[in-house]
């Protein structure tokens, strides 16, 4: 399975294949991919920027959740981050995944910020959350 079609399948506002084929190319982004018995099966995809890095899209395909996959990736975000030297790593979750964001929290992440009806479909807020490294 295409990283776009996993997005495509997660999230219901979706980034198209042609973003994923530009990011191959730009050394701001990191793109973690996770395999399970050689079926892509969820990614992490990481921005870098000055001395942070921002999670801008965490993705497992519903056939393989709960099977820890999601806290791996970050991990390999936490110990990437780290290793570049960056001091923090940003994220944004909405208000209402309750699950996620158990998940930063048991991660590290505390909140730290928030922005009003972010999200559109369905409208929701995002919950801004900060790791710091340093």
């Amino acid at each position: 399975m295409e990283i776009h079609e996993i997005d495509e399948i997660c999230f219901s506002e979706k980034w198209n294949q042609t973003f994923y084929e530009s990011i191959k190319s730009d050394s701001k982004y990191k793109l973690i991919e996770y395999y399970e018995k050689d079926v892509r099966c969820g990614f992490v995809l990481v921005l870098n920027l000055f001395s942070e890095s921002e999670i801008v899209r965490i993705a497992v395909i519903p056939e393989y959740r709960r099977r820890g996959i999601a806290e791996k990736l970050i991990k390999e975000v936490i110990n990437y981050s780290k290793e570049a030297g960056y001091e923090n790593i940003f994220l944004e979750v909405r208000s209402q995944n309750f699950q996620a964001k158990s998940l930063y929290i048991k991660s590290g992440f505390e909140e730290c910020g928030i922005r009003k009806q972010y999200y559109k479909n369905p409208k929701d807020d995002a919950i801004i959350m900060v790791k710091r490294l340093i």
